[in-house]
């Protein structure tokens, strides 16, 4: 039986040289998963993440790669809340973006927009909210989201 150690090396070895290979026709989310995988890892955080993917996988929620990814990102968000662990993943996470080249970064913020924006659109939405996603269309950085308040009391 391999030991935690040689067998989280060579799960990290598999990660790196096969499924986030970066090559010249790599996509902006292979090219950041490459560098996440390898903050996590240097941040000592790879063998738990490693653990929430096999629950993912064994989940019998699982019907599609939709209901997939949707499953991975909730239980990697609620697994890395733990106070410590979360902000050395958020932390990994914005030094791997920091690292993009700009054209790969620009693509890879442009495809996470394009996501919010299909979700938020599905929703019932205001003239205002349609314009301004409208206007800020072209800027990969920024992202529209409407928010409704129902009891103006509740803000207070």
């Amino acid at each position: 039986m391999l030991e935690k150690e040689d067998a989280e090396s060579k799960l990290y070895n598999l990660f790196q040289e096969q499924l986030f290979k970066i090559k010249p026709e790599s996509t902006s989310f292979v090219i950041l998963g490459s560098k996440l995988i390898k903050k996590i890892h240097d941040k000592g955080l790879f063998g738990q993440y490693v653990s929430i993917l096999r629950d993912v996988i064994h989940s019998k929620s699982i019907t599609d790669i939709t209901s997939f990814g949707l499953l991975l990102q909730n239980s990697v968000n609620l697994r890395f809340r733990i106070p410590a662990n979360a902000i050395i993943f958020v932390d990994a996470w914005e030094q791997a973006i920091d690292e993009l080249e700009p054209d790969t970064k620009r693509f890879y913020l442009y495809e996470q927009k394009l996501d919010i924006d299909q979700k938020m659109g599905r929703r019932h939405i205001t003239k205002e909210y349609e314009k301004l996603r409208f206007d800020i269309r072209d800027d990969p950085e920024v992202v529209a989201l409407e928010v409704i308040v129902r009891n103006v009391d509740d803000m207070e």
